[in-house]
């Protein structure tokens, strides 16, 4: 997992709040935890989650400098409010934060960061990102849903581009004759399509299916 300043705070094994059902990460829930008080950060409510009384659970919960890991994300939880459906069964759980002490834009950008890493990570396609109100009609994540600081499509948007590769444009001496072409960076390298480059290079590309076999040829 990428670096997202994780600290792993499991909840007990054997509390009703951790009933260790198997989850197949099918969708990804946001939430936001509600409390404004000051120091209701991630690490307080990690100590929420941990407390014998509390019959509530999720995954994760993210402040504007950590993310406090409280269930592995292969457990189900107790977040959705829809019973024994998708929400709890089949979905990872994340809380925003919402601490007037702390920075709530930075704590939204950092989560959609750690949702676009599980999305990679769990094979979860962008359209399976729900609200809590999709699954209860609970009117959560209540800020975002209300456009403060941002609009819910403003969220997806930041999630979609962490899914994206960067790209940046990479000029090319070609014979003499200098192209730009269109590249990607992943994990600090940079690539350009063979096709591309090839096709920019006066060569058609053609594909063999007998052979599955691609074919490079001077353009007749």
């Amino acid at each position: 997992m990428k670096n997202f300043n994780i600290i792993q705070d499991f909840i007990p094994l054997g509390r009703r709040n951790r009933p260790g059902r198997v989850n197949p990460m099918r969708y990804i829930t946001i939430h936001e935890t509600g409390n404004t008080r000051p120091g209701a950060d991630a690490l307080a409510h990690a100590n929420f989650v941990k407390n014998p009384a509390t019959q509530v659970s999720w995954h994760y919960t993210t402040d504007c400098v950590r993310t406090v890991q409280h269930l592995p994300e292969n457990e189900d939880a107790f977040h959705a409010g829809d019973g024994a459906g998708k929400g709890n069964r089949q979905s990872i759980g994340i809380e925003i934060a919402v601490n007037s002490d702390g920075n709530f834009l930075r704590t939204i950008e950092r989560t959609a960061e750690l949702v676009a890493d599980i999305c990679k990570r769990r094979n979860i396609p962008i359209e399976n990102i729900r609200q809590h109100f999709n699954w209860s009609r609970k009117n959560c994540p209540e800020n975002i849903r209300a456009g403060r600081p941002i609009t819910w499509d403003a969220f997806i948007d930041m999630v979609r581009k962490h899914l994206e590769p960067p790209q940046e444009t990479m000029r090319f001496d070609i014979f003499g004759e200098m192209v730009e072409i269109d590249a990607f960076i992943r994990n600090d390298r940079t690539f350009v399509s063979a096709r591309q480059l090839l096709e920019t290079m006066g060569y058609d590309i053609k594909w063999n299916d007998s052979t599955r076999t691609v074919v490079v040829k001077h353009k007749t």
